[in-house]
């Protein structure tokens, strides 16, 4: 099948990494800082230590920089794939598109 054209679009502004690295700095000073106060220190489980720490900013990193929309025009219509939500093409036939 011909493709005349293609696109891949990434979340790769420099705001948006900015904006990561100091939303998750927040957060890792703030555990920092509760873990220096006695009162808060006997609050704070391991599990906690190691969620705000490890997966938070794992978690936003991969929800923030992993996805990607790939777009394909084709001789029978228009693919698109947004991984990772979607793990193949999904196609809009011509026939089924009244407006572009």
């Amino acid at each position: 099948m011909k493709v005349y054209f293609t696109e891949t679009q990434r979340f790769r502004q420099w705001w948006l990494i900015v904006l990561l690295i100091v939303v998750n700095l927040i957060a890792i000073s703030a555990l920092y800082f509760s873990l220096q106060d006695p009162i808060a220190n006997d609050q704070l489980t391991t599990a906690e230590i190691i969620l705000v720490i490890g997966a938070g900013p794992i978690l936003s990193i991969i929800l923030i920089l992993i996805p990607k929309l790939e777009t394909r025009i084709q001789q029978d219509g228009i693919y698109i794939k947004f991984f990772p939500f979607h793990w193949s093409y999904k196609i809009y036939k011509w026939s089924d598109i009244s407006k572009a």
